[in-house]
This record gives structure tokens, C-alpha cells and sequence, in this order.
């Protein structure tokens, strides 16, 4: 049987996204576009983009904006039978075929040392997961010239995405449509009067917010190269770099599910520019290896630590362990650089070299060497997790690895996925290929167009079963022919929500006014309680204190406790436990 992964990606499947080919593709959609007025036309779409009914349309409604930007230059103000000709014209051949159902939430949630941002997931998968990445990387170089000129211009523009957030009236966590709509109901059409308001953003809105103008000027886009964004793709293109437009004293936010990717190019073009890349790649590397620290990994695994390689300038991280009597555990994290990112920005794939292929391939080898030492037949299975800015990877392993010992990869963030959700431990990786084994012996091909996660996402919608059991009652007895099993690309969708709430990172503003990282407490033994507004400061454990926050629609109940220093650690986590579950039943009354 065979499982076709996601992330093994076909070399040529960006040419597909190239915007000068699907202008040539509909060229009556082109010639509506010419009349009327940029401002109005790119307003309306970034509305569109807000709208969590159409988060499954997201590809359809970029590509309007970009065809938008490169196209209008007249002065008709767009109808609503103008914005609906456009949005179905573009359901029809290529650009229909392009849209998949969601596969994640439709806003997710980052922090800074400012407060907490909404952001619009967009396109990618893992979208605000490697962008908090990237903004803990610059947080943790606070006081470095280069780093802080980054960060001014990014906090300007998260706080335009919170604001449209805020504006559009969605909730961090929020699931949109799972499947693409064919035209634009009148209700969202009645939206369409009331769109600008929504995205653009006079002086005075940004005087409230706090953005001085010119901190945005990386992000603006310049309407005389809209021509240009025709020979260029959707997902890295000019106007998501730049997803600002400014015309009439206002600022536009044109592309609202652009934020994320934006950010992440303005950081690599910065540091690129400033030759800093492998002391950026150093300092990602590091936060990683802090966040799989901190992360009781697939649910079980605390405080792993890594050893280190070098192979051809790619750093690689390692750990083999016994997860139970005779099955062993490898981890190899590989750790992402930024070779060729200029060329194919967020599009491009990490590619493992030869010789990281060679080196993961030996790793793997080793580790059934020590596992055999132990033990005669070990039953190993080995994670391949890419870790970095949220590219898409490729690799090819050495044929001659032990065909009992198991390899999956997924890429970091549905490893973080896997390891918030519920009832999950290493083990369901093992139950997860004897059940693939069991399909194959029974003749099933498999189809997995979505990775490893989408397997974890079947079976807990089945039951522990990647198929339904009746899969194939329709089919004809005797039947000698392949039975073939086409798994839903979304299975991932709600386990991907379940771990992001369950996780919860955020900040609150403490009693002094700074804003506090925060993650979930975890889970109670007391139905019933609001324990799912108890967050813990990790900072203030790793520092010897407790402390806590109930956080309510209106603000942050902080809790700490000191004790004697005679009295057992244990006995002092229980005693604050204790109480952070009464401040939760309290603090609704106290607000």
C-alpha cells in the first residue's frame, strides 16, 4: 500500500500559480477589471478575505486581488453585480480547481511584548505558528539595532491585522467554511457598502493605534508596478510582500491573509540584507529547540534534549529513546536554512541535500544498530521533522534502510499539533502504521494527499480506523481488482484547531503592566469549573515561582503563592493548583 505525503512536493507545481497565466486564462474577467476603480475593487476583496465563510474560496479571492492590482486603472465605481461577476467567473476551469477545502483555522493568535495579534491564516498551513517563530527571534535580539529597525515596522503592521480582526468581528481559533462556495450570497453582498471601512485605515485611525506612518513603509505597495505582479505567482508576489496600498490619504489593507507571509519576507529580505542569515538561522534553531524543550512532546515526552550534527551546512538535531519495552523512538529535527529563498520565496520547498539525505539515512541505520544491541528484533519508527520558516521540504532516503524499522516525517508545526492533542501519546504512531499494514495486507491504496497529521486526524474521527469500516460495502463480490482509498485532504482541520486551543499561548498585562507569556494550565479533574480560563506564566516556574492568571472578557486575575521554603515542591504546586481553580469560579463574580 502506498500514502502519498503532502510534503514531497512536485518541483513544478508553483508555475501553476503564475498570475500573467491566469489573466491570459480569462481574459472577460480582465476586461471588467480595466473600467473600474482600484481603491473600491481591492477594498471589497480584502473584505472578502475577512469573511470565515469563504475561508475555503482564500486562493480565488488573493488572486482577484493581485489581478485587481495589476489591472484596474479606471474610474467606474465597482457594483455589487461587478464584485459577484468577478468572484464566480473566477470558479470556472483553473482557478476553481486550485481551491481545496481548509485545512487549519481561519484566524490564529501571535504575541509580541505589545499584547496579542490576530492574524488571518491565509493560504499556508502553520501560518501564525512560524510566524510566532520568527517574532520570539526578534523579541529574544531586543537592544540589536537591526533587529529592534524590524520590529517597529512589524508591530505596525500586526496591530492593522488585529485591528481588521477587531473590525470584522472574528475570534482567534475561529473555523471558517470547510469547503469552497461557488458564488457570493446576498448577505455578503450587502457587506460590500461598508468594505472600506473594515480595511483602510485613515492618519487619525493610525494616530488611535499608534503606527507612525512611516514605520509602515516597508509594507506599502507601489500602484505603478502592478504590471509587474503579472509575471510573478500568488504566494510570492510583490503585493504579498507588500500588502499595503495607499491611495486618497488612506492606507489599504489589501491582502489581510498576507500579514504572516509579509512579515516572514521583510525579516529574511532584512536580514539578508544585513548579512546577519546564520546568526538568524542560529537564533531560530535555538528557539526551536526551547519550544520541543518545553513541549510535552506527542504528548508524553518532557524536556527532551537534542545532540547536534553538522552536515552539509545544515544543523540537525537527534535523540533516540525507549518508548516502551522493545519499541525505540528517534527524533531527527532538520533544521531549515534560507539557501534559494530568494528565488521561490515561501513557495520553494527545503530540499535536503545528497549528503542530509546520506546523514538521515545513517542516523536511521544507527539507530537500529543500538536498538538491535538490546534487543533481537526492535521495533523502531523514526520522526523526520523539518523546523524552520514554514516552507513546504523534500527528501530522499538510502533504499537500503531496515524495512522493519518505521519512517514517517511531518513538518514542526503538526508536531506541535500532534503533542496539544488530547488522549495523544508516541505509542499512536506504532497503532497508526499497523493499521496502515492491516489496510495494504487487505489490498487497499491508500491516497493521503495531506501527511502524517491527516492520518492522526482520521483515526481520531474513526475511531482509531483510517478508513470507515464500510469502505468498500458498495463494491461487487467477487472483486479481484485494487481497492483504492482516497482519504479527505482536511482530516487535519480539527485536530488543528483542538491543539491550538488546548495549547492557548498568549500574553495578559500583569499587575505592572507587562505583558506576560501565558499557555493553558491543562486539563482539570473537576467537571464543570472554568478551568479553561487558567493560564500559567512558564517564566515564573523557570524562575521558582508560581504564578498564574484567570483571564476573563475584561481582564487578567493574577495568582501567586509563597511558601516555606521547608515545604515539599509538590505539595506547593497542588496548594496553588487548588486555588487557581477556585480564583477560576470567583473571578466571573468579581468582574
Amino acid at each position: 500500500m502506498e500514502s502519498l505525503p503532502s510534503e514531497n512536493l512536485d518541483e513544478d507545481s508553483d508555475k501553476s500559480h503564475n498570475i500573467g497565466a491566469y489573466a491570459t486564462a480569462y481574459p472577460h474577467l480582465v476586461a471588467a477589471l480595466k473600467p473600474l476603480r482600484a481603491p473600491e475593487v481591492i477594498s471589497v476583496v480584502a473584505d472578502l478575505l475577512t469573511i470565515p465563510q469563504l475561508q475555503a474560496n482564500c486562493f480565488r479571492l488573493e488572486l482577484l486581488a493581485h489581478l485587481a492590482a495589476a489591472f484596474c486603472r479606471g474610474r467606474v465605481c465597482p457594483t455589487s453585480t461587478d464584485i459577484k461577476f468577478l468572484f464566480d467567473a473566477l470558479a470556472e476551469d483553473m482557478c476553481g480547481r486550485g481551491e481545496d477545502p481548509a485545512e487549519g483555522v481561519f484566524v490564529g493568535l501571535v504575541n509580541t511584548s505589545l499584547g496579542n495579534f490576530r492574524i488571518f491564516e491565509g493560504l499556508r498551513e502553520g501560518t501564525s505558528f512560524y510566524l510566532q517563530l520568527i517574532l520570539d527571534v526578534l523579541e529574544i535580539a531586543s537592544g540589536q539595532d537591526h533587529f529592534d529597525l524590524m520590529r517597529r515596522s512589524i508591530d505596525g503592521l500586526l496591530k492593522l491585522s488585529e485591528a481588521v480582526a477587531e473590525r470584522a468581528a472574528v475570534s482567534e481559533y475561529e473555523l471558517g467554511a470547510e469547503n469552497p462556495v461557488a458564488t457570493l450570497s446576498d448577505t455578503i453582498t450587502a457587506r460590500f457598502p461598508l468594505a472600506s471601512a473594515r480595511v483602510a485605515f485613515a492618519s487619525a485611525d493610525l494616530s488611535a493605534l499608534g503606527i507612525p506612518v512611516d514605520d509602515l513603509s516597508p509594507f506599502v505597495f507601489d500602484p505603478a508596478s502592478g504590471p509587474r505582479l503579472l509575471d510573478q505567482e500568488v504566494g510570492n508576489s510583490d503585493l504579498e510582500r507588500r500588502p499595503l496600498t495607499y491611495c486618497e490619504d488612506r492606507f489599504y489593507l489589501a491582502i489581510p491573509t498576507a500579514v504572516a507571509s509579509a512579515i516572514t519576507r521583510f525579516v529574511i529580505d532584512s536580514v539578508s540584507f544585513f548579512q546577519i542569515e546564520h546568526r538568524f538561522e542560529m537564533a531560530l534553531a535555538a528557539r526551536v529547540v526551547t519550544l520541543i524543550r518545553d513541549t510535552p512532546l506527542l504528548g508524553k515526552l518532557t524536556g527532551l534534549p537534542l545532540a547536534r550534527a553538522q552536515i552539509d551546512g545544515c544543523l540537525i538535531g537527534h535523540q533516540l529513546m525507549d518508548i516502551d519495552t522493545g519499541r525505540s523512538f528517534q527524533l531527527i529535527v532538520v533544521f531549515e536554512n534560507l539557501t534559494k529563498f530568494e528565488a521561490m520565496g515561501l513557495n520553494g520547498a527545503h530540499t535536503f541535500s545528497d549528503a542530509v539525505n546520506a546523514g538521515i539515512s545513517d542516523m536511521i541505520a544507527d539507530a537500529h544498530r543500538r536498538a538491535s544491541q538490546e534487543i533481537d528484533q526492535p521495533d523502531g519508527l523514526t520522526l523526520i521533522v523539518p523546523a524552520g520558516i514554514g516552507r513546504g521540504f523534500e527528501y530522499s532516503l538510502s533504499e537500503g534502510l531496515p524495512q522493519e524499522w518505521r519512517v514517517y516525517a511531518m513538518p514542526l508545526h503538526d508536531l506541535m499539533t500532534a503533542s496539544w492533542l488530547e488522549r495523544f501519546e508516541p505509542l499512536t504512531l506504532w497503532r497508526i502504521d499497523e493499521e496502515l499494514k492491516a489496510l495494504g495486507a487487505l489490498g487497499v491504496f491508500l491516497i493521503n494527499l495531506s501527511g502524517l497529521l491527516n492520518l492522526i486526524g482520521c483515526t481520531r474521527e474513526l475511531n482509531g480506523r483510517i478508513i470507515a469500516e464500510d469502505a468498500f460495502s458498495e463494491v461487487s463480490e467477487p472483486f479481484d481488482g485494487p481497492k483504492v482509498a482516497m482519504l479527505p485532504t482536511n482530516a487535519n482541520r480539527l485536530a488543528r484547531r483542538e491543539a491550538q486551543v488546548r495549547y492557548g499561548a498568549r500574553r495578559a498585562l500583569d499587575i505592572e503592566g507587562r505583558w506576560r507569556r501565558l499557555q493553558k494550565f491543562g486539563a482539570s479533574p473537576f467537571e464543570g469549573d472554568n478551568s479553561d480560563t487558567i493560564y500559567v506564566s512558564r517564566e515564573s516556574i523557570e524562575n521558582g515561582e508560581l504564578l498564574g492568571a484567570c483571564l476573563t472578557k475584561t481582564r487578567a486575575w493574577w495568582l501567586g503563592l509563597e511558601c516555606p521554603n521547608d515545604r515539599s515542591k509538590d505539595m506547593q504546586f497542588e496548594y496553588w493548583r487548588s486555588l487557581c481553580l477556585w480564583l477560576s469560579l470567583a473571578a466571573p463574580f468579581m468582574d
